[in-house]
């Protein structure tokens, strides 16, 4: 956020790793030059997604005016990675048994119900 009187041009444009890999950090969007008018804020997205299991330790460095300000981001990757579900949450792994599915023939009528009282 831009607290100053004046508009500030902030720019960032990359993750430098220190420990673990850059690519485990996803920047949304990728890089930004702005001017921030006074009161304005710029909001960066960063997602952790690892692709090797340890401690990952980065920093995102942004250029303000003549200066720089650090984010310091960190992430541990258990290496424990959750089974492939698919979008009715269940295993996708699993058997193709259709009995499995009556959580779901019992959702639709329940949700059917609640919208016509609404």
């Amino acid at each position: 956020e831009n607290c100053g009187p004046d508009p500030a041009v902030i720019s960032y444009d990359r993750v430098a790793s220190l420990e673990g890999s850059a690519a485990a950090w996803k920047l949304d969007p990728p890089s930004q030059q702005r001017e921030l008018m006074p009161d304005e804020t710029m909001r960066v997205r960063v997602a952790f997604d690892p692709e090797r299991p340890g401690r990952h330790l980065a920093e995102l460095r942004f250029n303000v005016d003549a200066g720089e300000k650090i984010v310091t981001l960190e992430g541990e990757a258990t290496g424990l990675l959750p089974e492939e579900t698919s979008f009715y949450a269940c295993g996708c792994s699993g058997s193709s048994d259709p009995s499995r599915g009556w959580p779901i023939l019992l959702a639709i009528p329940l949700a059917l119900r609640r919208r016509r009282r609404g």
